[in-house]
């Protein structure tokens, strides 16, 4: 049994839809961990095999592409732009583990821009807006931006607040 996650095209779809897209897979027999809908369509789900085809004909979206988990990409910059926030967090948890002590709370706040996002993708607008704010209060510095390569993130959320929750969900890349 593998995790998979498969990228559709979005055609207007907003996160609202999250939970009926779900249900729908749901109710066809696969086992969807999660779907969360921003600039792509990201559907998280457990199999013995891709089922790339089968998601793409219920749910009438073309497949941009589908891979195993543990292949995701790493380059958090480019994930981050693209609005595949949850990559994104995955790759930053990696990062986290390695970094200096005095950097692991500036990073984790970077994460949780990211947990923000995915939870705006899913349609949990309230809990998004939460998340970002405790954020916008408290978060770090430039510099750790610089070092990571986001400061477009940090602009971002100086100058668009909760704003900045819709434009990284559907990519700013």
């Amino acid at each position: 049994m593998g995790r998979y996650l498969l990228l559709l095209m979005n055609r207007g779809l907003t996160p609202d839809s999250s939970s009926t897209l779900k249900t729908s897979l749901r109710e066809r027999g696969i086992k969807v961990i999660d779907v969360r809908i921003g600039k792509h369509v990201e559907v998280d789900y457990v199999s013995d095999s891709k089922l790339s085809a089968q998601i793409s004909d219920i749910l009438g979206l073309k497949v941009l592409e589908e891979k195993e988990l543990e292949r995701t990409e790493k380059d958090y910059v480019h994930l981050v732009k693209e609005g595949r926030c949850w990559e994104a967090h995955e790759a930053l948890e990696g990062v986290w583990k390695g970094v200096d002590p005095s950097d692991k709370m500036g990073i984790m706040y970077i994460i949780k821009i990211c947990v923000a996002t995915v939870h705006y993708q899913r349609g949990n607008y309230e809990t998004a807006k939460r998340i970002m704010n405790e954020v916008i209060l408290s978060a770090p510095s430039r510099e750790l931006f610089e070092r990571l390569n986001l400061v477009f993130l940090y602009e971002l959320l100086k100058t668009r607040g909760e704003e900045a929750l819709k434009l990284l969900a559907y990519g700013i890349g």
